[in-house]
């Protein structure tokens, strides 16, 4: 879902690839941790594998901040997303102005 916002973002080229890559390597780092951290039934603890989830957790919350600053720096409002015509098909050319930014 949020790939989808990284092209709108205003980020230089290496940031939109700091979002771009962190966020789903977070989504395959924070489950492989819980799975290879216990490699058997009879462990009554994790290895040390289990520091992936650190890792993951680490690589998510970058990746959110960089595109939330991204955003918030002034990235375009699609239209028909955003404003209080969410959804309306019969928008005219004038809302549809307000719904983007110089």
């Amino acid at each position: 879902m949020t790939l989808r916002y990284v092209d709108e973002a205003n980020l230089s080229k290496g940031m939109k690839r700091v979002a771009r890559h962190s966020i789903p390597a977070a989504a395959i780092l924070l489950p492989l941790a819980f799975f290879v951290s216990v490699p058997s039934p009879e462990a009554t603890e994790p290895n040390a594998l289990i520091y992936l989830a650190y890792k993951g957790a680490v690589s998510l919350a970058a990746g959110l901040a960089t595109l939330g600053v991204g955003l918030i720096r002034g990235g375009r409002i699609p239209h028909g997303t955003d404003g209080p015509n969410h959804g309306d098909t019969t928008v005219g050319k004038e809302n549809h102005r307000q719904c983007t930014r110089p």
